[in-house]
């Protein structure tokens, strides 16, 4: 007859083999810099957290770490995440206007779109925290256009609201 303390250890051992397949991210996009010393991998885990890694010739110089947003006046932003595509632009200093097409999104539902972008008065050098963040619905077939500001950026959150 088999001892206790077996059956605790191989329970313990199921539990944690469990708990490693929670926290699981894949890598969903990378990028490099020009001279590729550089790695960026940008993350997703099984509950929809993202996270990013940067390596240095091959070498970690930054563990998996998790990304999200905390907002002042609104639930965090930090799970339910998913990715759907990517595109590699170049960016400088220089304002700039980006379409960005929904085609991506479920064409049987509405969604609630948190648009994170770049205040009137917005510069990379003399207001880089000039932000607004606006809410609109949209839909497939949709089209986002954003202006950026010099140096700046946005960021899309799409909450599913129903279904047409």
């Amino acid at each position: 007859m088999p001892k206790p303390r077996i059956f605790i250890a191989a329970g313990l051992m199921a539990a944690s083999l469990l708990a490693s397949t929670a926290v699981f991210a894949a890598t969903v996009a990378s990028l490099a810099s020009p001279g590729k010393v550089l790695t960026v991998s940008v993350t997703l885990d099984n509950d929809g957290r993202p996270g990013y890694q940067v390596a240095r010739h091959g070498r970690s110089i930054v563990a998996e770490s998790r990304l999200g947003f905390v907002l002042a006046d609104a639930p965090k932003l930090e799970r339910n995440f998913a990715f759907s595509s990517s595109q590699t632009r170049s960016s400088d200093e220089q304002a700039r206007e980006l379409s960005v097409s929904l085609d991506f999104l479920d064409a049987n539902r509405s969604y609630r779109a948190q648009i994170f972008r770049d205040g009137a008065d917005a510069d990379w050098q003399s207001k880089p925290h000039s932000i607004v963040i606006e809410n609109r619905l949209v839909k497939r077939g949709d089209t986002l256009a954003l202006k950026l500001a010099p140096g700046g950026g946005a960021a899309v959150r799409f909450n599913a609201i129903g279904r047409k």
